[in-house]
């Protein structure tokens, strides 16, 4: 990171609401426990408009801006700013990639974060089944928290 970056960055964090860890609940609608989804939500800023931006900070290789715009993380995050933390729908959704100082940002709609709500409660469902296969990777595997024990694992 620069030190114009570091500078840029400091001043819009003081403009910035605060770091939240809030966490998402998603009901499933048939008697089975909700879905708790919980996590830390790096930076939420305040737009010119009104509105907010839900800021990820992320280190190492940049990705696509498809990525960006399929990324679930983001998702999860404009669902907490909206459903949780009672903030609206974010206006922008964005990826900061500290290594590099490049921001991509996205949308997302009700529609969408209604969809990411229905992805997560069918992942959640699968899971509670024993419905659930290894998708092994590299960098999939480097960062599995079953690594250990998976004997689909590619070291």
């Amino acid at each position: 990171m620069t030190a114009r970056t570091r500078a840029s960055d400091f001043a819009a964090i003081r403009n910035s609401l605060k770091e939240w860890s809030p966490a998402v609940a998603a009901y499933p609608g048939d008697g089975s426990p909700p879905v708790r989804v919980s996590g830390s939500i790096d930076r939420i800023d305040r737009l010119p408009s009104g509105g907010i931006e839900v800021v990820d900070y992320k280190t190492g290789r940049t990705t696509s801006q498809k990525d960006v715009s399929d990324n679930l993380q983001l998702s999860i995050y404009a669902l907490a700013c909206r459903d949780a933390l009672g903030l609206g729908t974010p206006e922008l959704v964005t990826l900061y990639f500290t290594e590099s100082s490049i921001r991509m940002s996205t949308t997302r709609t009700d529609e969408q974060l209604d969809a990411a709500r229905a992805d997560i409660l069918a992942r959640a469902a699968r899971i509670r089944s024993g419905d659930f296969a290894a998708t092994p990777g590299r960098t999939t595997c480097q960062r599995c928290d079953f690594a250990a024990l998976c004997p689909s694992r590619i070291s």
